[in-house]
């Protein structure tokens, strides 16, 4: 809410002048998440995530690369957003990478590039990220923007599932109730799967159970 705001604006805004980049960062954010959202708010926002910049923040990179590529509020720049995103991706911040990755998959602020997206997935799995690992696992199922490789794609869901990820769990389970990406049908070791998914609350693995006559007994 503007109290909210005020309050970002009065803590924020003296480091911000001194020169701190990450105060200069957090000031854009909160003009940015001002609930007016009026167009000179996005201006100052731009305006500190500048000088946040020019000293080699990713977050600020990244924030503006994304206010650019989209020109929500401000002048569209695709060329100097991409250019800000990659820098940033290139210092392996995984927000950047995140949103390269699925712009370049998707084509949704520009031009679609599957070969591209596939490297900076690879990027984010190799920094453990688990949505990468899931995007890369689909890319090799499916043979786009890289060789057709369900290993591959099987061992990338297992490793995003072994973090915790539901969404990777259920897959897994899948892999396993089907016999699909070179898994076994394994009803049982499908089930353990499922049961980790819903657990954490994914109703589409708690159906699952049910479909494979499980109990839902947590």
């Amino acid at each position: 809410d503007r109290g909210d705001f005020s309050e970002a604006r009065k803590q924020f805004i003296e480091p911000a002048l001194a020169g701190d980049s990450d105060a200069q960062t957090y000031l854009a954010r909160a003009f940015l998440g001002d609930p007016e959202g009026s167009p000179a708010n996005v201006k100052q926002a731009v305006r500190f995530l500048r000088l946040a910049v020019a000293q080699g923040n990713n977050e600020a990179r990244t924030t503006l690369g994304m206010i650019l590529v989209t020109g929500n509020k401000f002048e569209k720049n695709v060329e100097e957003g991409i250019r800000l995103l990659t820098q940033a991706s290139n210092e392996n911040y995984l927000p950047a990478i995140i949103c390269l990755g699925l712009n370049y998959r998707i084509g949704m602020y520009f031009p679609q590039d599957s070969k591209k997206a596939a490297e900076l997935y690879k990027k984010g799995a190799s920094l453990l990220d688990p949505g990468s690992m899931m995007a890369l696992a689909s890319m090799y199922e499916k043979g786009d923007g890289v060789p057709k490789d369900l290993f591959k794609s099987y061992h990338l869901i297992y490793s995003a599932a072994i973090t915790g990820n539901r969404y990777a769990q259920h897959n897994l389970g899948m892999a396993y109730e089907e016999g699909i990406l070179g898994a076994s049908v394994d009803k049982a070791l499908a089930a353990s799967w499922y049961r980790a998914a819903a657990k954490q609350g994914l109703e589409m693995a708690s159906d699952a159970l049910v479909r494979l006559g499980e109990k839902l007994d947590w």
